[in-house]
């Protein structure tokens, strides 16, 4: 919501909130106290709206490596929230491009 905000200092905020979960990204794409796939959401709703560029692309590429890598063999990415994982899944690996 802050990202798409009228509010120059929301969308600031929100920019830098970004900033920071994407330096903690490790380079398999997980991170240490973050889901996945929540992070992936936010990133996705950020480039929807342009914001972060590159930083937001190369977070999204990292974080379908690890989809790629962990999804299960019935398509899922964990027993919870299942039909919203699928969902935020799938958005990230398409906007993660071919080959990711």
């Amino acid at each position: 919501a802050l990202l798409a905000s009228p509010d120059a200092a929301d969308r600031d905020a929100a920019a830098g909130a970004l900033t920071r979960v994407a330096g903690r990204q490790r380079a398999d794409g997980s991170w240490t106290d973050t889901d996945p796939i929540f992070a992936m959401a936010a990133f996705h709703d950020a480039m929807a709206v342009g914001v972060g560029g590159e930083r937001v692309a190369s977070t999204l590429e990292y974080g379908a490596r690890l989809l790629t890598a962990t999804q299960r063999s019935d398509g899922s990415w964990g027993p919870d929230d299942g039909a919203r994982r699928a969902l935020i899944g799938w958005r990230t690996l398409r906007a993660a491009g071919p080959g990711s």
